[in-house]
C-alpha cells in the first residue's frame, strides 16, 4: 500500500483502510481487512503538498463499513511525498479529523475513526476516541506487519528508550559476523516473542532465541516440572524436578543466567485463560510448542483474531516392537494473509480437541472409553536430539523472517528413518482443504 501511494512524488495520495477492531484489556488491535483507493475523478484537487477528495468517496466507504458485520473502523491514509522522517499532522489535519470523527460518531455510532500520515520513509498513526462527549488529544499507535522487513519507522518508535548494547555487543559479537549487526539489532530492539509450551521443545526454542539475540520473551505454560522431564528440558535440574517447580520459572532462571538483561514475562496459565489474550495480542510472533491439540487450536484462534503470525512445531516418534518405526517433526510458519492454517492443513484432531476441552472429567474419560481418542493414557516417547533439531529449525525459520537469507517455504519437515533428511513439504500445501473458514480471509 505504501509503495503504491508513494510511487508518484509529484502529488499527495489518499486511501481508506477498512478495518476491524479487537480489544483485549488495555490493548486495541485494529486489523486492516481491505484498502480502497480513489480513482482520478474522485479527487477534487491533488497537488504536491495538498489534496482534496470528493465527499462521495469516503461516504460510500463509510456506509459500507457501517453495514458490514466484519468491519467497524475507518482509517484515512494520506501521503506527504515532499518530506522524509517522522511526518507531523498539520493544524488543518487536526481540525478536519476532529470534525469527521465527531460526525462519524454521531451518525454511525459503531464506527471508529483514525488516520495515517506517510512520509517517504516513516509514518504517524493516530486514533480519535470520544471521552465525555469531547474529542481530546488523539491516541498514537504503532503499525505492525506480518514480517519485520515490511515495517517502517513510526512516531512511537522515537519515544521508546534505547537499549544499552554494551553487554550485548560482547555476547553477540560472533553473531554480528554471521548475520550482520543490523539484523541482530532488529531482533534485540522491541520484538516480543511468545512461546506457548515450555517442555522439551519450547525450552530449547527459548534458549536458542536468547543465543540469537532476542531480548523480550513471554513464556506460557501451566505445567509443573517432574523427573520425567529431565531427559530433554533445558535448564531443569534434579532439585527443580523434585520440588515440582513451574516450567516457566525454570526456563526463566536458566535464560537470565545466560543474559541478565533479558526482559522475560512468565505466565503459569493455560493458553485458554482470559488473561492470555492480551499476551498474544501484544506479541510480534508466537512460537507454538505444546503437545495437545486443544492448546494448538486455541492458540491459532487467538493469533488469527489479533493478526499475529506464529510458528507451529511438533515431533513424532513411533515405536513398534521395540524398534523406531518413525522419527520426524515439522515446522509450519503461518502468517495471516498466506491462506494457510493448522485446520486446512489437517494438523488438528478435533476428537482430541473435544477430549482436552471438555470441562467434565467423566466426559473426557468417556471419549477415551468409546474409542474416539486412542492411546490417551499412553505417554509418547521423547528424546532430546529430535527436540533439539526441531527447536533449532524453528528459530532458524523465525530468524529468516528478519534476514531473508533463504527463500521462504511455509512447511519444513525433518525425518530420520533410514537416514536424516530435511525438506520443504510442498505436497501438503497443494493438498490443503479449500475453502477454509479460518485462513481464507
Amino acid at each position: 500500500m505504501r509503495q503504491w501511494m508513494l510511487k508518484d512524488h509529484s502529488k499527495e495520495s489518499y486511501a481508506i483502510a477498512m478495518c476491524k477492531t479487537e480489544v483485549s484489556n488495555q490493548t486495541s488491535i485494529i486489523k486492516v481487512i481491505e484498502v480502497r483507493y480513489p480513482n482520478d475523478d474522485d479527487y477534487d484537487q491533488q497537488h504536491h503538498a495538498y489534496l482534496e477528495v470528493s465527499q462521495n468517496f469516503p461516504s460510500v466507504v463509510l456506509n459500507e463499513i457501517n453495514q458490514r458485520m466484519d468491519l467497524d473502523t475507518m482509517i484515512e491514509i494520506h501521503t506527504h511525498p515532499f518530506m522524509g522522517g517522522i511526518p507531523h499532522f498539520s493544524h488543518v489535519d487536526d481540525q478536519d479529523e476532529k470534525r469527521l470523527s465527531s460526525w462519524v460518531h454521531k451518525e454511525m455510532g459503531k464506527v471508529n475513526y483514525g488516520s495515517v500520515l506517510l512520509s517517504t520513509d516513516c509514518y504517524s498513526f493516530r486514533m480519535w476516541y470520544l471521552h465525555e462527549q469531547q474529542f481530546e488529544k488523539p491516541i498514537y499507535g504503532v503499525i505492525k506487519t506480518q514480517t519485520k522487513n515490511e515495517s517502517i519507522r513510526g512516531y512511537q518508535d522515537n519515544k521508546r528508550s534505547n537499549q544499552s548494547f554494551i553487554l550485548q555487543d560482547a555476547i553477540h559479537h560472533r553473531s554480528y559476523l554471521a548475520l550482520g549487526k543490523h539484523v541482530i539489532s532488529n531482533l534485540m530492539s522491541h520484538e516480543m516473542i511468545t512461546i506457548v509450551g515450555l517442555g522439551g521443545i519450547g525450552s530449547i526454542i527459548a534458549e536458542n532465541l536468547v543465543h540469537m539475540g532476542f531480548m523480550h520473551l513471554s513464556l506460557i505454560d501451566h505445567d509443573l516440572s517432574e523427573t520425567s522431564n529431565l531427559n530433554r528440558m533445558v535448564g531443569l535440574t534434579y532439585q527443580d524436578a523434585e520440588n515440582k517447580c513451574p516450567k516457566v520459572e525454570v526456563v526463566k532462571k536458566h535464560l537470565l543466567a545466560i543474559n541478565p538483561e533479558l526482559n522475560i514475562r512468565t505466565y503459569q496459565e493455560k493458553i485458554q485463560e482470559e488473561a492470555m489474550k492480551e499476551v498474544v495480542a501484544s506479541s510480534d510472533w508466537v512460537l507454538l510448542a505444546t503437545d495437545n491439540h486443544a492448546s494448538r487450536f486455541y492458540t491459532q484462534q487467538l493469533c488469527f483474531q489479533y493478526f499475529v503470525p506464529f510458528i507451529s512445531v511438533g515431533v513424532n516418534i513411533e515405536v513398534d516392537a521395540d524398534k523406531i518405526a518413525d522419527m520426524s517433526g515439522e515446522v509450519i510458519v503461518i502468517r495471516v494473509g498466506d491462506h494457510l492454517c493448522l485446520k486446512c492443513m489437517e494438523r488438528l484432531d478435533f476428537n482430541e480437541i473435544a477430549k482436552d476441552m471438555s470441562p467434565d472429567d467423566i466426559a473426557r474419560k468417556g471419549l477415551v472409553d468409546r474409542g474416539y481418542v486412542k492411546g490417551a493414557d499412553v505417554k509418547e516417547p521423547a528424546v532430546k536430539n529430535l527436540n533439539a533439531i526441531l527447536g533449532a529449525l524453528t528459530v532458524d525459520q523465525l530468524v529468516n523472517q528478519y534476514t531473508r537469507q533463504h527463500p521462504f517455504h511455509p512447511i519444513t519437515v525433518y525425518e530420520y528413518n533410514r537416514f536424516p533428511i530435511i525438506y520443504n513439504d510442498q505436497t501438503s500445501m497443494n493438498n490443503k482443504v479449500k475453502p477454509c473458514s479460518i485462513c481464507d480471509i
